[in-house]
């Protein structure tokens, strides 16, 4: 049956696109099956970054992926991609979703892609936001257009630059309907030696248009689009009527990162800034930000991957300012996706509201990755103070513990076992402790036409 399909996928490739003639292609599919057993709903690693797929009541998980993959030579390819899951939950209504769905091409060192697709994981999956404290894998992929550099563009060895545009509309399962985003960001990285790379770039989110329930439709034009690229004013509705101002909901970082390389491995350092307003812009945000430090170590070390992080978010602008991250006045349902938040996963998010109910927070994590007599185990840990929000503080302040374990064992070349134990402790709530168990098959197959 696969080699049929492999077939009649050849046969179409190379009648609608001739030039994949004399092509390599690579051929992959998964299918995988996860349970989860919990006292009181899934942990908290057990949900977050999980592209959306895991929800607290999750009992059991089905996921088939699949991508087809073609290589035109060393410097274009065509990816077509697609994935999506069956979430059963007893106390909630079950999901069948498309979670991916994409096509992309790529060709020197540009690619595009449009539909469903998530971002690559980095660092070994061990980082509590993916690397990025406003689009980690926290919520289920925006569908979108991206286009942007897949490898720095370098006139020179020491020197080189790269970016990213991108469009991505928002659902209607939030208070300002069908809402877009525009994202793009700029780096340049500078390499002093063979060893070393320092690396620094902005990155600019904004949500614009859509439909408000109290104030209809919000400015669409391509004029709209200009100065929402630009971050200059505009006329916006609002309740009270037309007002001058910036357009959307504008928010942005700062990333700064150091790469050592070695003879096995290498190590990071990196630094990102958030910003929301002028404040952010003009660093008055400091000391918040993300701080992390990762350590790979290589394939011939036990210890695969080492990762510390930490987390502020309480001063904000400091008292005059108060940027109170992530959320918006007339985008009420804030920096979120399908009610899940799109950036640092340890904000607290009240769909009810909508609005973020805790964005104030002190964040340590560590990850850590090694493989022992071919079992994989990957270990999360992460302490954070819950503060509330600055204008609404928690009285006491919550603390967290979120830890997880996650086993690994190759039972042959297509078939993995999986073990999870997720445990949460908190000085105001109940432990919560998460068993979970997995069987994925993978396929995978490479040839030439």
């Amino acid at each position: 049956m696969v080699s049929i399909i492999h077939k009649v996928l050849r046969y179409i490739a190379c009648i609608l696109f001739p030039v994949l003639a004399h092509s390599q292609f690579l051929w992959h599919a998964q299918l995988e099956q996860k349970g989860f057993l919990s006292g009181s709903g899934n942990s908290f690693w057990t949900t977050a970054n999980q592209l959306g797929s895991i929800r607290n009541e999750t009992l059991s998980l089905t996921a088939l992926s699949g991508t087809y993959q073609t290589y035109l030579g060393e410097l274009s390819d065509l990816k077509i991609g697609a994935s999506g899951f069956y979430d059963y939950a007893s106390s909630s209504e079950s999901r069948l979703i498309l979670n991916e769905a994409y096509f992309s091409a790529a060709w020197w060192v540009i690619e595009t892609s449009v539909g469903l697709r998530a971002g690559e994981e980095i660092n070994q999956g061990l980082s509590s936001v993916n690397g990025d404290l406003l689009w980690s894998n926290n919520t289920r992929p925006l569908p979108g257009i991206e286009i942007r550099t897949r490898n720095p563009m370098k006139p020179w060895r020491w020197i080189g630059m790269e970016g990213a545009l991108a469009h991505y509309w928002l659902s209607n399962e939030r208070f300002v309907k069908n809402a877009y985003i525009h994202h793009k960001y700029l780096g340049l990285f500078f390499s002093p030696t063979e060893s070393s790379v320092f690396k620094a770039s902005l990155h600019h989110y904004a949500q614009w248009g859509g439909t408000n329930p109290e104030t209809g439709p919000q400015p669409t034009s391509f004029e709209d689009l200009l100065l929402v690229f630009f971050g200059q004013t505009g006329t916006k509705i609002t309740a009270t009527g037309d007002q001058t101002g910036a357009l959307g909901n504008h928010i942005g970082s700062y990333h700064l990162l150091y790469q050592h390389f070695l003879n096995e491995g290498h190590l990071e350092w990196y630094y990102q800034a958030v910003f929301e307003g002028s404040s952010g812009k003009e660093s008055g945000n400091y000391p918040d930000g993300l701080y992390g430090m990762y350590w790979d170590l290589g394939e011939n070390s036990m210890l695969k991957g080492l990762l510390l992080e930490y987390i502020q978010t309480t001063w904000q602008g400091g008292v005059a300012v108060n940027d109170n991250y992530f959320n918006h006045g007339t985008y009420r349902s804030g920096w979120t996706y399908r009610n899940r938040s799109l950036g640092i996963p340890f904000f607290t998010y009240d769909a009810t509201l909508p609005g973020f109910t805790n964005n104030s927070i002190a964040a340590f994590h560590l990850g850590a990755h090694a493989i022992i007599n071919d079992v994989d185990y990957q270990l999360r840990a992460s302490y954070v103070k819950n503060q509330g929000t600055r204008s609404a503080p928690f009285n006491p302040e919550e603390n967290t513990l979120y830890t997880q374990v996650i086993m690994g064992k190759q039972l042959n070349e297509r078939l993995r076992l999986g073990v999870s134990l997720g445990a949460d402790f908190s000085n105001l709530k109940d432990s919560n402790v998460t068993l979970g168990l997995s069987l994925r098959y993978r396929y995978e197959e490479s040839f030439r036409w």
